[in-house]
């Protein structure tokens, strides 16, 4: 696959050539999700050049977290399906956890449970889960930070965390975060989420953006988001199972970041560690001259100088088309709604 458009060659998965919408043939055509094998193969140095990825992730085809390497494209996948997504471009982000694989370790506080390490396959391919066990005699069973994260006031959060039922019945797994004085929102916030039959909690104190994502293997990826408002230390701990009864869990991954949605696994040990921002940047010299409209899917672009321009951060770009040409709002929308 060439990047290059070659006249008569790129059209829609309908067939229909983009001349037909935009009136004019594309300059250049990036298809990251159809192509992106192609893509990994040729060198990105002609027309599209990539730095970062150091110390980020990010889901590999056969559906397992994979390590990045500094300044390479990461090609992410829908972990259940093995859809590419297409070329992940994501903004810097610090995981202020310690020891983010590793519960068994001082660093974590742990309250009528037991932690062993090295205890089960992660969601990585590595057997470095860690086994939760739950004791049987009390209804508070978690674990938290021995030193909780220090947090900007006014800002959105994400905790998110990967999380596997080993045994028991009608479990689920809980993070919350509170404050004493009530300045996060809510003050008291928890997401609960029943691993046998995925029923997530309704009501209550709910954050405002919560979710997961099914992994192989039987794992989870939990995430739920709060806003600081005026409190720095808000304390937020992970709770399992049930009362009065004995469960067990394999546990990895967990991670607070500054953001209002979760971004790829950051692996930390004995420091907070940040994931350097991904640049992807199309060089248009020669080939972008004059007006010019650059289509992405998904939606958002940014020019940065001349003929630079930069793809969006945030999500995992799929297609990119650049017109010599400048497009209307409603053929922009015909184009993204083909691609």
């Amino acid at each position: 696959m060439s990047p290059i458009y070659v006249p008569g060659k790129v059209v829609f998965d309908n067939g229909q050539a983009p001349a037909a919408i935009a009136g004019v043939a594309p300059t250049l055509d990036y298809r990251f999700a159809r192509d992106k094998r192609e893509i990994e193969t040729i060198s990105l140095t002609d027309k599209l050049t990539f730095t970062g990825g150091n110390q980020g992730t990010f889901v590999g085809s056969d559906g397992f977290v994979q390590q990045a390497t500094t300044n390479a494209p990461r090609f992410d996948h829908n972990p259940t399906t093995r859809e590419s997504l297409g070329l992940l471009v994501e903004e810097a982000r610090t995981n202020s956890f310690l020891y983010s694989q590793e519960i068994d370790v001082g660093n974590w506080r742990k309250f009528n449970i037991t932690a062993t390490a090295n205890s089960g396959l992660a969601p990585d391919g590595t057997t470095t889960a860690e086994l939760i066990t739950t004791a049987s005699t009390t209804a508070l069973k978690y674990f938290d930070p021995n030193s909780q994260p220090v947090l900007q006031t006014s800002s959105d959060y994400c905790v998110s965390f990967f999380v596997k039922l080993i045994s028991g019945t009608g479990l689920g797994a809980n993070a919350s975060i509170n404050s004493a004085n009530g300045t996060i929102s809510p003050a008291y916030a928890s997401y609960f989420l029943r691993l046998d039959n995925f029923a997530e909690s309704t009501g209550g104190n709910l954050p405002s953006g919560r979710g997961y994502t099914i992994f192989p293997n039987g794992w989870v990826r939990m995430h739920m988001v709060f806003n600081t408002s005026t409190q720095t230390n808000a304390s937020i701990d992970f709770r399992f199972g049930t009362n009065n009864t004995v469960s067990s869990f394999h546990v990895w991954g967990l991670q607070i970041e500054k953001g209002s949605f979760p971004t790829s696994y950051i692996p930390t040990t004995t420091a907070t560690v940040t994931r350097a921002a991904d640049v992807a940047s199309i060089n248009g010299t020669g080939v972008i001259t004059g007006t010019y409209t650059m289509v992405e899917k998904p939606a958002g672009c940014a020019v940065v100088s001349g003929s630079n321009i930069n793809l969006q951060t945030g999500f995992t770009t799929q297609r990119v088309m650049v017109f010599p040409a400048a497009l209307s709002a409603g053929q922009i929308t015909s184009i993204r709604s083909a691609m």
